[in-house]
């Protein structure tokens, strides 16, 4: 059976208390104490509680005697990284004060942004000239491919360490890049005018070689019309072909007159960066009138004796063009 200690109040001696009795006699000085059994429950858990605290206390002492020289420590650690700090701070040309403190450039300075290819999928390429650290900066472009002329990128600098960029992104138009001609409004004059001393030298070329054989006495050449098409099927780099017309009167060796009309076609005219213009051409259209008329056996002299006639044969040959002009 479980005992429990209990001090004397008359001389201070400890007594050992039985649970199963009633009452309990001092051994040192015969006091004697009565009490109830239910009296011993509360005593020994008041006993326990207060062994219990004085246990907790203890290990709480413990445990802040075994923490002050940790405490200590990490203060003392904690003291040096701010002097660490404070030296990487106050140093010239720390990884660190740059960091905090980064000096202000325009990394676009001595860029270059270039536009190539044909209008539709054209391709931009950045070109970095600076120099220094900045000759390292890398860049960004949104959207990168299939351009068109007009349209806008956005190119954006990298971040450097030590750095801060004003600006960090610059926005450009796109502009430079190949483009099919759409309209005959986009070309010179002076293009316009290559074209037409061209069909003139491919048709004043037959007529003199028939000239120099007495077929035909003389002939006159004088631009008719022009017929720009546009494919309907390639709508971001259409194909185009032009018809260049001229009237050519003919006189014959009998003293009659002939009417002709002839045409020379230039297909892909394009513009470049620089607004040049290309194109290709072949050579004089339709069927041998000259080898049929008795001129000349030449197979590539050719022409039209009725002008509605030959826009009708120019419309069914680009039956999948739309006529622009």
């Amino acid at each position: 059976m479980k005992m429990i200690s209990l001090t004397c109040e008359s001389c201070g001696g400890t007594m050992e208390v039985d649970p199963a009795k009633e009452s309990i006699v001092c051994p040192y000085c015969g006091n004697k104490v009565m009490f109830q059994k239910t009296d011993y429950a509360r005593l020994e858990y008041e006993i326990l509680s207060a062994r219990a605290r004085v246990e907790e206390e203890t290990e709480k002492r413990r445990g802040r005697a075994q923490r002050k020289p940790k405490l200590i420590a990490l203060g003392i650690l904690f003291l040096c990284a701010l002097i660490g700090l404070g030296s990487a701070l106050l140093q010239q040309g720390s990884e660190l004060r740059e960091l905090l403190n980064p000096k202000e450039a325009d990394p676009f300075e001595n860029v270059t942004i270039r536009f190539y290819g044909k209008s539709g999928s054209g391709q931009v390429e950045v070109e970095n000239r600076n120099q220094g650290d900045l000759r390292s900066v890398s860049f960004t472009v949104e959207p990168d491919g299939n351009l068109y002329n007009g349209d806008t990128v956005t190119v954006k600098a990298g971040s450097m360490g030590g750095y801060r960029f004003v600006p960090a992104e610059k926005t450009f138009t796109v502009s430079g890049l190949v483009e099919r001609v759409k309209s005959l409004s986009s070309v010179s004059e002076a293009d316009m005018e290559k074209l037409h001393a061209n069909t003139r030298r491919l048709i004043e070329k037959e007529w003199d070689e028939i000239v120099d054989t007495g077929k035909a006495l003389s002939y006159t050449v004088e631009p008719y019309k022009m017929y720009f098409f546009v494919e309907n099927d390639h709508d971001d780099y259409p194909w185009n072909h032009l018809y260049d017309a001229f009237l050519v009167t003919v006189q014959k060796e009998s003293g009659d007159e002939l009417v002709v009309y002839e045409t020379c076609k230039y297909s892909e005219m394009q513009l470049g960066a620089d607004g040049a213009l290309t194109v290709q051409y072949g050579s004089l259209l339709n069927y041998n009138m000259g080898y049929f008329y008795g001129f000349t056996p030449a197979s590539s002299f050719s022409g039209w004796l009725d002008a509605a006639e030959m826009e009708a044969d120019l419309r069914a040959a680009c039956s999948d063009c739309t006529l622009v002009e």
